[in-house]
């Protein structure tokens, strides 16, 4: 890695892949491993979902993805959960998107994202 490009990402942060999209009607989140602490995690996934429009991110429920516990780096918000809370997923993830290559995750979390 030239020097340029080592600046490039220590200015950056920690940089996590992940793609966002509509999946079976409703949002389809995955990311590599982020290494924040729980409560932090949980906190920038609840900013997450206020920025895509849901109004109370704490009542929103995934499916389950894993096996025998919630796989965290695959999150699914079933289609009905976003018709309860009257968020298009198609205008979520979109928000999404744009708040994940945002200044702010950096800024508050030391995380920057590499956005599909």
């Amino acid at each position: 890695m030239g020097m340029q490009e080592q600046r490039t990402s220590s200015n950056r942060g920690k940089v996590v892949s992940a793609a966002v999209g509509v999946a079976e009607g409703g949002i389809a989140i995955n990311w590599s491993w982020l290494g924040l602490e729980q409560e932090t995690f949980k906190h920038l996934l609840n900013i997450l979902l206020l920025r895509a429009g849901f109004p109370r991110p704490g009542l929103v429920s995934f499916d389950r993805n894993g096996k025998e516990k919630m796989d965290w780096y695959r999150i699914r918000i079933p289609r009905g959960e976003c018709e309860l809370h009257q968020v298009n997923p198609w205008e979520a993830v979109e928000k999404m998107r744009a708040w994940l290559v945002s200044p702010e995750p950096l800024t508050f979390y030391g995380v920057s994202f590499d956005v599909e």
